[in-house]
């Protein structure tokens, strides 16, 4: 195994959204591994549109909108049909920089993006959202959502009117190949980026893939997803930085070179 190609001989099962797991496969595949998928969530529009709807038509009368991740952004503008003409006074916030990117690549310019994280934690830190009182706020999300930053600025005085643009469920897949690919030894370590995710892939592979995913190294992003995948019985754990494509293939190239991963029960 050299240096660049540190991931040679491992499989590495992917369970991002299609089509949202290619830059991780790619990640994986450059550093020498086999990248397979399984999705684990389906990105779909929300169960009811007519709040993001009546969103859209009162843009105007906001004074400021946060987006609490790059799918929000991707489902408002597919609402709006690709393109939109946002307000120019007003403000607009991302959790992170990969939905910074997101808003900026549809002209929508981001006012506050925390220049480290990407959380309701790290955006709610930020010196401009901590006096919002009698403001009137727009939080796009997906739908069952954490409600941090609704409850948060709530509790600062701001009106919040959140709506889902999205929504998240799990998809109509049929796990038979992989699962065949995993029972050959073709699957040395799985990624989640959620919870949910982590969840979902339990139900979609039963109770032969939960059997192999307990005995498989397992790459979670962060302490919360550890604790469930702990809590599930699975003993092979990896802690990503983060959620990111280039976190969950940072900490695959670390466990390959035996500085990531540990091994044992939920503590």
């Amino acid at each position: 195994m050299s240096a660049a190609t540190p991931l040679t001989g491992c499989g590495v099962l992917v369970t991002r959204p299609q089509p949202q797991a290619q830059a991780l496969m790619d990640c994986i595949t450059a550093a020498g591994g086999r990248a397979l998928h399984l999705p684990a969530l389906e990105i779909a529009p929300p169960t009811d549109p007519g709040p993001l709807r009546a969103a859209l038509a009162g843009l105007a009368d906001f004074d400021l909108a946060l987006f609490a991740s790059a799918n929000a952004v991707r489902g408002l503008l597919a609402e709006a049909g690709g393109g939109i003409d946002w307000p120019a006074r007003l403000m607009t916030g991302a959790v992170g920089a990969k939905t910074a990117a997101a808003l900026e690549a549809a002209g929508i310019a981001v006012t506050l993006v925390p220049e480290t994280g990407f959380d309701s934690e790290h955006l709610l830190a930020l010196p401009a959202l901590a006096e919002v009182a009698g403001r009137r706020v727009l939080l796009v999300s997906g739908e069952g959502g954490r409600e941090l930053l609704r409850d948060t600025l709530t509790t600062r005085g701001a009106e919040v009117v959140q709506v889902a643009s999205y929504c998240r469920r799990l998809p109509a897949v049929d796990p038979s190949p992989v699962l065949d690919a995993w029972s050959a030894g073709g699957i040395q370590a799985v990624t989640v980026a959620s919870n949910e995710s982590l969840h979902n892939l339990f139900e979609l592979i039963g109770q032969k893939g939960q059997t192999l995913l307990r005995e498989t190294w397992l790459v979670v992003p962060g302490r919360r997803a550890d604790a469930l995948a702990g809590s599930l019985g699975i003993r092979r754990r990896i802690i990503a930085a983060n959620a990111t494509d280039e976190a969950m293939c940072q900490a695959l190239v670390d466990w390959a070179a035996g500085t990531q991963g540990k091994e044992g029960q939920h503590e």
